[in-house]
């Protein structure tokens, strides 16, 4: 039945067909990305399993990513549909609501995470338990004891089946601090850095000021610039 023009809202109801609003399962996207066997941990072969698809993860990070050689295999998101819509625009091959799909996935060998700040901490954890490598979206955590958790898990292991994790600070790869990097080490003597940030006003409401959440703005953003200096 079509709205009058008066209506609040209108609400489209289903069948149980064969619909693609993935609940919590995994789904074949037919892309032309191919199959892999397992790949080892430091296997020239990257092959991406990515956790998270909010906005910067697909402005900016999965086009990086499929720009390179690495292969994008899975994508996940909370509820599904973000996942699904994204993996067939970027070429992953399937798409899930569970992490489990990525960490349980023998030719996945990188994990991607790009999740709201407060799921790093646990989902570092478990990627590097399930013996994958990590680039993670900053922060890396929120609390020290997440800190401590992540370094047990990846130092548990000898340097030889050890992890790589990254930590997505990206400031460091700008053209011109790439220069300043080549001119300050003339100096000589004590160097004093200061780094204006023209930021702007969060309300208190955002979710970046939610300690719970987004662990404050010295954490959740300001962790860029301490890691440039």
């Amino acid at each position: 039945q079509l709205s009058t023009g008066k209506d609040l809202g209108i609400l489209l109801n289903f069948d149980d067909g064969n619909h693609e609003l993935i609940g919590s399962k995994k789904i074949h996207l037919d892309t032309l990305a191919p199959e892999h066997e397992q790949t080892s941990l430091h296997s020239s072969q990257v092959v991406v399993g990515a956790v998270g698809a909010g906005a910067y993860a697909r402005r900016f990070l999965f086009p990086a990513i499929k720009k390179s050689s690495a292969t994008l295999h899975t994508i996940v998101s909370s509820g599904g549909a973000s996942a699904t819509f994204q993996g067939r625009k970027l070429g992953f091959k399937y798409a899930s609501s569970d992490i489990q799909d990525v960490l349980e996935q023998p030719s996945i060998n990188t994990v991607v995470i790009a999740t709201p700040h407060s799921q790093h901490g646990s989902q570092v954890v478990a990627a590097l338990a399930a013996g994958k490598n990590v680039f993670v979206e900053k922060p890396l955590a929120l609390t020290v004891e997440e800190i401590e958790r992540i370094a047990r898990v990846l130092y548990a292991r000898d340097d030889q089946a050890r992890a790589v994790l990254m930590v997505g600070f990206n400031r460091r790869f700008s053209p011109l601090i790439k220069k300043m990097k080549e001119i300050l080490p003339r100096c000589t003597g004590p160097m004093f850095l200061t780094y204006t940030v023209n930021a702007g006003d969060l309300s208190e409401e955002h979710w970046m000021n939610d300690r719970e959440l987004g662990g404050g703005r010295l954490i959740g953003e300001v962790c860029h610039f301490l890691d440039l200096i």
